[in-house]
């Protein structure tokens, strides 16, 4: 079974990090895109089944921009 299709308890891991691949592709943008932008990016070079959600995608950038703040 897929494990992006298993529904998730807060807490667990997210698909960034199952995949880091996406965060490495993250981490080597050098410029700003607005989300919808970078879910398109990352549509077109992981496919449709592979990205995670919009949303999913915010929280993943709230999260690192936390962690740099600190």
């Amino acid at each position: 079974m897929n494990p992006f299709l298993i529904r998730k308890q807060p807490g667990n891991i997210s698909r960034f990090e199952l995949d880091p691949e996406l965060a490495e592709f993250l981490s080597r943008i050098d410029r700003y895109y607005s989300i919808k932008q970078l879910h398109n990016l990352m549509i077109s070079r992981f496919g449709k089944d592979r990205t995670p959600s919009k949303s999913s995608l915010h929280r993943y950038l709230q999260k690192l921009q936390q962690t740099n703040e600190n």
